[in-house]
């Protein structure tokens, strides 16, 4: 898992899983490059006490343009001045102060480049609310 605010994020979610020691469902996104698709985790543990983790896909929807993300490595240059985050939950991106869609907030003409992220957890998803439609 990419970035420390996401990795913290899922231990957080494995530890609730232990302690809590009954099912809970997460929505999140899985996109690829064209296509946006929302999901659902299921944590529960079984009789015997190991993790069961579950995913599955909600729905797929198009996006309105390709686009190529790869997590920003130590030492090389942003794509854009600033730190550019990705939600590891819901796939927006922070572009200035707010959060969006990343097909809304990359015109066409980023398209065939890769667009050089880290990745966090934005606060809609840090509070655990809904995954934005």
């Amino acid at each position: 898992v990419p970035g420390d605010v996401s990795r913290m994020f899922v231990r957080t979610l494995i530890q609730s899983a232990r302690l809590l020691r009954r099912p809970f469902v997460r929505p999140y996104r899985c996109d690829s490059p064209t296509t946006r698709r929302y999901m659902e985790m299921r944590l529960s543990l079984d009789d015997s006490g190991l993790l069961r983790w579950e995913h599955r896909t909600v729905r797929t929807e198009p996006m309105q343009h390709a686009l190529h993300f790869t997590v920003q490595q130590q030492g090389r240059p942003l794509a854009r001045p600033g730190r550019l985050v990705r939600c590891s939950m819901c796939n927006r991106v922070k572009a200035g102060q707010d959060w969006g869609e990343a097909d809304q907030v990359f015109t066409h003409a980023e398209d065939d480049r890769e667009i050089l992220v880290i990745y966090g957890v934005c606060p809609d998803c840090l509070g655990q609310r809904k995954i934005p439609r």
